[in-house]
């Protein structure tokens, strides 16, 4: 189901919209995400992702149509992290409720709510592991490729770059995974992860200014070369220690084909592993309990190459979703009010800017009255 609305022309077009257009990648994010740096232009990005994700995991009977276009003016009018959040737990609990055939609120409805979020999300839900999949079967690192990882870690510390690359153990293969809709949809949109270490973490992690680059997440391999090679430049590494750090680069992007490659999710049943514990205050109102809930617990964990997934999530290629950003363009404007129920912190502040503006005509008029009282006198 999940494959099946991402390939859907209009979330397509809105997710254009969303790394395509000046207006989504203005808002007030926290630095990292899992310790992990999101950059701006890709933020809203993931969040829509991830609830779609989340629909997928929560909806049975709730239409999809519906629970998107919230989604959409979720995105599009909060400004804030903190707002955005608060107002999707709110659709997941209008959905839950919905699910429930719940029609009023009370002690006993939200634990009902709570109950049947932990159950589906914490206890029945998914661990996720994301990669990148061009139609190979074994893209396993090859004893030749490991010697080279190990020499190019070893050059790294030799000349005091500062890196998080690991050595790769091929005897006891590992696969890392999170339990956040969020940041697989960044891995998998930023897959191989190493590759995303050489020409982004790398840069970052050397650069006393801060620097965002959407290079990698857009596929721009001439960009992406050539930051690590003025990195590479920048600790004057000798000519044929840096082309063997560029020729590794070069042959890794070639063999993953990031530009015909798809994104992927594979999804493990938790079956009970999860976290949570079911008791909450009396004074959280029911949309901070759900965002404790839904909140990430684990990221970046190693996982045995046996546990095999129970499905995987093809995500749309970046060129595809690409191909609608001149549709989204073009696309006009949702005028309608925002659910008050979801959108309730985006119309306070509303409100509040409102009554500023009114109170600042309100005084012009006065002193525009004044003068003209002052001039008749």
């Amino acid at each position: 189901m999940v494959e099946k609305i991402l390939n859907r022309e209009d979330v397509k077009s809105f997710l254009a919209e969303t790394i395509t257009l000046v207006k989504y990648n203005q808002k007030e994010i926290p630095n990292t995400f899992s310790e992990e740096k999101i950059p701006k232009e890709q933020y809203c990005f993931y969040v829509t992702i991830d609830a779609i994700i989340k629909y997928s995991i929560f909806a049975k009977k709730t239409s999809f149509d519906d629970y998107f276009d919230q989604v959409k003016r979720i995105v599009k009018k909060l400004q804030t992290h903190n707002d955005m959040m608060t107002a999707m737990h709110r659709l997941i609990i209008k959905t839950v409720k919905y699910e429930l055939d719940i029609k009023e609120e009370n002690e006993l409805t939200n634990k009902m709510v709570i109950q049947y979020i932990a159950q589906k999300y914490d206890q029945e839900g998914y661990f996720f592991h994301a990669f990148l999949f061009n139609g190979q079967e074994n893209l396993m690192y090859s004893d030749d490729e490991v010697n080279q990882v190990e020499e190019i870690i070893k050059l790294f510390d030799q000349y005091h770059i500062n890196h998080s690359i690991e050595t790769i153990n091929r005897e006891h293969p590992m696969i890392y995974y999170t339990d956040s809709p969020f940041m697989a949809a960044f891995y998998a949109y930023n897959s191989p992860f190493l590759l995303y270490q050489l020409c982004i973490e790398l840069i970052r992690k050397n650069r006393k200014k801060e620097v965002e680059s959407n290079d990698f997440f857009f596929q721009n391999f001439q960009n992406c070369y050539h930051s690590l090679d003025q990195l590479l430049k920048k600790y004057e590494l000798p000519m044929n220690e840096k082309r063997k750090v560029l020729i590794f680069f070069e042959n890794q992007w070639k063999k993953y084909d990031r530009k015909n490659s798809v994104p992927v999710i594979a999804c493990v049943k938790k079956r009970g592993r999860g976290t949570y514990n079911l008791s909450f205050k009396k004074d959280e109102d029911l949309a901070t309990c759900v965002g404790h809930l839904l909140e990430s617990r684990v990221n970046d964990q190693k996982l045995d190459l046996s546990v095999k997934p129970d499905f995987y999530i093809p995500m749309p290629s970046m060129d595809k979703i690409l191909e609608n950003s001149k549709l989204s363009e073009n696309s006009p404007e949702e005028n309608e009010l925002p659910d008050q129920e979801i959108l309730e912190v985006a119309n306070s502040y509303g409100s509040a800017n409102v009554v500023a503006i009114l109170g600042m005509l309100f005084i012009a008029l006065g002193v525009i009255l004044m003068l003209i009282m002052i001039g008749e006198g």
